[in-house]
């Protein structure tokens, strides 16, 4: 019997060729992808409204592809973050339609998603309703194992796909982003973290089923192909860049990457406010920690904001909205502003020599040309390597040198080097410092 629910038009089917990056090392067990857009935030109260599942073999190949809207048989909630609209899940299954096949490619697989707490939550919640409780489900989470491996400035998927050098996609489409939750999982494992950090960033969610259900299948999947999400907006842009506050707390920063995307649209309605408090005790966290998470984040904000030496009247605007909505006083704001304009400018590359074994990391679109034809990315890091330099993919406070396309860059590396204090050079001028023949400067 065929599957349904691929994206035939995009050439995703059962064994597609198209793969993601081959590993050198075997998966830690055999894999599903999951991501999920719901109705809220809270999984006893609130409904999935898109899954996608992508199946991995050992060597990190797609076996399938899965997605399909799910008709919560309520409202769709907040349809300015992820674009479903009511009309297009007039003829989509219930969950409990295409629970069989969301069962049968969770079985015997390891969960792997990107807040893995959020959506092993609501997968649990949505069986139950049907009657047919899941085992507990064991997963890894994306974001957890990010926090250990990346010194990034928040661990939001797009800002961590930014960062790895990870292709763009969709944000907010279920089947792109558990794309793009693949790539960086694969990514990741490619760094060959400990075992304990694996470990570290298992999820353990309990469910009170003990056996796998046999759910019969009886509903076509509907995939989401004439609504393609929507485009991002300015503030969900800012938050792909604004540092995430460092807290020990366990489930903290799996609740700012809730509450960041919950902000994207610039409201909180009293159901999602309450679902997120509600999500955050049950995740462990307490109000007095709540308040400092929020206190701490608005700080980040308008540390983003001022990093170019002003804040404009647009992003004045923004902290505004974030802080009436995390309860912050106005006057607290204002404070926070006076504190950023307190902060020192990254240092200037004026006088910087290039020796051997310095690091370097490249950011933006080169506009230079290496023997007639424009400098990819691929051949700058190979020069760098020949000079003697190490090349990273990615920057941290060890860092010694930014390679920038443009020093204006507002990149997610760009910004990290300058909260860091990492000088940061245009290539034209990294160029001559090294004397590679053959570069013309753009």
């Amino acid at each position: 019997m065929p599957f349904w629910g691929f994206r035939r038009e995009r050439n995703i089917v059962r064994g597609s060729p198209e793969a993601l990056p081959v590993i050198r090392a075997k998966l830690p067990a055999p894999v599903v992808v999951v991501d999920l857009e719901t109705t809220g935030f809270f999984p006893r109260r609130d409904r999935v409204v898109e899954v996608a599942l992508v199946t991995l073999d050992p060597t990190g190949k797609v076996e399938e592809r899965f997605d399909t809207l799910v008709n919560p048989r309520r409202d769709p909630g907040p349809v300015r973050r992820h674009g479903i609209r009511p009309r297009d899940l007039v003829d989509a299954p219930e969950f409990g339609d295409i629970a069989g096949h969301v069962a049968a490619r969770l079985e015997g697989r390891l969960l792997v998603a990107h807040n893995a707490r959020f959506d092993a939550g609501f997968l649990v919640s949505e069986f139950l309703r049907i009657g047919a409780p899941l085992p507990p489900l064991r997963g890894i989470c994306t974001l957890e194992l990010a926090r250990r491996e990346l010194d990034a400035p928040n661990y939001r998927l797009a800002t961590l796909c930014e960062l790895c050098g990870l292709p763009p996609r969709s944000w907010h489409v279920a089947a792109d982003d558990a794309e793009a939750t693949a790539r960086l999982f694969l990514h990741l494992l490619q760094r060959g973290p400990h075992p304990t950090v694996l470990e570290a960033a298992t999820i353990r969610q309990p469910s009170p089923g003990s056996d796998w259900p046999r759910i019969p299948v009886r509903g076509r999947p509907k995939s989401r192909i004439s609504s393609p999400g929507l485009e991002r907006t300015p503030l969900a842009g800012m938050f792909d860049r604004v540092p995430t506050p460092r807290h020990e707390s366990p489930g903290a920063h799996a609740y700012l990457e809730l509450l960041s995307r919950a902000l994207e649209d610039r409201s909180l309605t009293p159901d999602e406010e309450r679902a997120l408090a509600e999500v955050a005790l049950s995740w462990g966290l307490t109000s007095e920690t709540l308040a400092e998470l929020h206190r701490e984040f608005l700080r980040s904000a308008v540390a983003y904001a001022w990093e170019d030496g002003r804040i404009s009247d647009e992003e004045r605007e923004y902290l505004w909205d974030v802080s009436r909505l995390l309860g912050v006083p106005d006057e607290e704001l204002e404070a926070l502003v006076q504190d950023a304009r307190r902060m020192p400018p990254a240092p200037p590359a004026a006088g910087l020599q290039l020796t051997p074994g310095m690091s370097v990391c490249f950011t933006g679109e080169s506009m230079c040309r290496y023997k007639g034809e424009y400098l990819s990315r691929e051949m700058a890091e190979r020069l760098a390597r020949r000079a003697g330099l190490v090349v990273r993919d990615s920057v941290t406070k060890k860092l010694d040198v930014l390679v920038c396309a443009d020093l204006y860059s507002q990149s997610t590396k760009a910004r990290m080097a300058r909260r860091y204090g990492i000088p940061m050079i245009e290539e034209g001028e990294f160029w001559a410092l090294l004397g590679v023949d053959g570069i013309e400067i753009g």
